[in-house]
């Protein structure tokens, strides 16, 4: 192949760094981080290996894990553009997700008792033993002092 064609070929296509196969440029995510504006993992070997860090943080803590998500959805139902029945008045004063878990699970007493539930769950596998986030008074929002562990 002549070297002209061959650049031609570049200009629209990349190597997954994990795969090792040529993709068209659209089979890439974005990312600032890289020159071409795009990762280096095809979205296809991208999912995988979000897939598999995801399981692997499951495994290293699986109680921390837990308490993400909850507090990510948490989170995600305390902001004004969530209008789903029963939400509408519900807030927090945690600025961001990230707060919301970090300072739950610095609070001793709490992350005791996620734990423990946590591994209740993780012995059982029914879904309905999954610690979640309870308001104790429904009309206030997703506070500290407003909140206790129950399962599912």
């Amino acid at each position: 192949m002549d070297k002209e064609r061959m650049i031609i070929m570049k200009k629209n296509k990349k190597k997954c760094s994990k795969c090792k196969q040529y993709h068209s440029l659209k089979k890439f995510n974005k990312s600032v981080q890289s020159k071409d504006g795009k990762g280096g993992y095809c979205k296809e070997c991208s999912a995988a290996y979000q897939k598999e860090s995801r399981k692997r943080k499951y495994q290293v803590n699986p109680a921390l894990e837990l308490l993400k998500k909850s507090c990510e959805a948490a989170f995600r139902r305390s902001q004004p553009e969530y209008v789903k029945d029963g939400y509408a008045h519900v807030t927090t004063s945690y600025m961001s997700a990230k707060e919301f878990w970090s300072d739950l699970w610095n609070d001793d007493d709490f992350r005791e008792c996620w734990i423990k539930q946590s591994m209740i769950f993780e012995n059982s596998g029914i879904y309905k033993d999954r610690p979640t986030l309870d308001r104790i008074d429904s009309m206030k929002g997703y506070e500290k002092v407003n909140l206790q562990v129950l399962p599912y």
